[in-house]
């Protein structure tokens, strides 16, 4: 990567940076794990370039830091994983199989801004926002999702269900991301520890977890509330903290597959998914301790 910085002041800059990499062309084993046929051929190269232009700023005396940026990346034969129904594309056949390809290209460019303020010794702000344009600008064979048809999309090609995926969002991407955090200090005096009182909001809007776009592999958008009451001593060495995470008890996924076959029959679209560690409230107590 190349990156160029010009200093405005003793307390602000800007940057720009160019990066280039690539993944190194891949064999996808999923295709023969349950044989001892010799794998296909392997994916090509994905080739990335990124630009990204941005900002870093303090302002008084410290108390608010700001870095702003705004990014464009490059996919030339992204590498993405679909599931189908066969290696063959057939959705009679009920066996599922991940499949690894290229995309032609892909695209991911957008804003982020971020914000740490410091009012006061005892109270700590961050603020973190981001506007995220991911899609697919070529990607020409992707394999249909099930119960997929012509009129939403697929397309018979060799004996194959296949769609147009160009200009799609990528797999689980939302296009608005924030987190808003707030951390009070409570000094004590007739105490041997300090209290604080911390809280974080994080959310994201909705977002199709699968590059085949299921509509039934949508995530929601949603927001997701941790608080934590915290006992710290003077020296530092010893802290308990008091946690309660997912306080309003928001079910997500982290991700989806396509299930082609199970109770449902092999061409219905019903889809498994995985929820997140925090998909439902939990809370907690932690003692942490430094020698």
């Amino acid at each position: 990567d190349i990156t160029v910085q010009q200093s405005l002041n003793t307390n602000s800059m800007l940057y720009l940076t160019y990066a280039r990499g690539y993944k190194p062309k891949v064999y996808n084993t999923a295709d023969v794990l349950t044989s001892n046929d010799p794998l296909p051929d392997p994916v090509d190269q994905e080739h990335i370039n990124h630009f990204e232009l941005g900002a870093k700023s303090a302002f008084l005396n410290g108390k608010l830091v700001t870095n702003a940026s705004v990014f464009d990346t490059i996919y030339k034969d992204y590498q993405v994983q679909v599931w189908t129904a066969a290696s063959t594309g057939d959705l009679a056949n009920p066996i599922p199989v991940l499949k690894l390809q290229n995309a032609g290209e892909a695209e991911t460019r957008g804003v982020e801004l971020d914000v740490t303020a410091v009012p006061t010794q005892d109270l700590k702000l961050n603020l973190n926002l981001a506007y995220i344009d991911a899609k697919f600008n070529e990607f020409n064979d992707a394999p249909a999702y099930p119960s997929q048809t012509e009129a939403t999309g697929a397309t018979m090609v060799a004996g194959k269900l296949v769609q147009d995926l160009s200009g799609k969002p990528m797999p689980d991407s939302p296009k608005f991301k924030a987190t808003v955090g707030v951390e009070q200090r409570i000094p004590q005096t007739a105490l041997p520890f300090d209290v604080i009182l911390g809280g974080q909001y994080s959310y994201r809007s909705e977002a199709l977890i699968l590059a085949d776009q299921n509509p039934e592999a949508k995530q929601s958008a949603f927001g997701i509330l941790n608080l934590n009451i915290k006992a710290v001593t003077l020296s530092g060495n010893y802290s308990l903290n008091i946690f309660i995470n997912n306080v309003f008890d928001k079910f997500y996924m982290t991700n989806a597959e396509d299930f082609f076959s199970g109770l449902y029959g092999p061409t219905a679209n019903a889809v498994v998914g995985d929820p997140a560690r925090d998909s439902r409230r939990y809370a907690g107590i932690t003692f942490s301790a430094k020698f």
